[in-house]
């Protein structure tokens, strides 16, 4: 592809979206996203069952008795002892909800990072397809030969993904 070609293709994609405004917002309404390892491995609801019955059998290496003042009786030791463990336990039986900080496009666009979010919202659609029409009015500019070799970096890396059957 020519570097205009690339500029072209980058205009594609912005000016497609038929919503001009992507507007940033935390109100998700998402409740739980589910990653496809969440329940393997380390993660397993085998593995977070052991870990939370170790922590109530053992101590897991900390002594919850030495952050106490040896002033104290033992009965309040003991009872600090045992929250601590059920508190571990708690700890080691959840699963992560994994919630977006928030969401563009009416939900279309979900952002893990609000930093993410107001990006995407400084650089959306119509801010894209006004630098691919700079692009390709001044493709000899400096600056462009300097974003249109990346816009070829980032496509060329794509097809090359997708070639190897990851679309991600």
């Amino acid at each position: 592809m020519s570097n205009i070609e690339y500029a072209e293709l980058l205009k594609s994609y912005a000016n497609h979206f038929v919503p001009r405004d992507w507007n940033y917002t935390r109100d998700t309404k998402i409740k739980h996203i589910r990653f496809e390892d969440d329940f393997d491995g380390y993660f397993s609801r085998r593995n977070r069952v052991k870990r939370a019955l170790k922590a109530i059998v053992t101590r897991g290496g900390c002594s919850f008795f030495s952050r106490y003042d040896k002033s104290e009786n033992w009965l309040k030791k003991l009872r600090y002892d045992i929250l601590g463990r059920i508190g571990m336990a708690k700890t080691y039986l959840k699963t992560d909800n994994h919630t977006a900080d928030g969401v563009l496009d009416g939900g279309g666009i979900i952002t893990f990072w609000e930093e993410d979010g107001e990006y995407l919202q400084m650089v959306q659609p119509q801010v894209g397809e006004m630098f691919a029409d700079w692009l390709i009015a001044e493709p000899e500019n400096a600056h462009a030969q300097i974003i249109l070799a990346e816009l070829e970096r980032i496509q060329v890396s794509y097809s090359d993904r997708i070639k190897a059957g990851e679309a991600s």
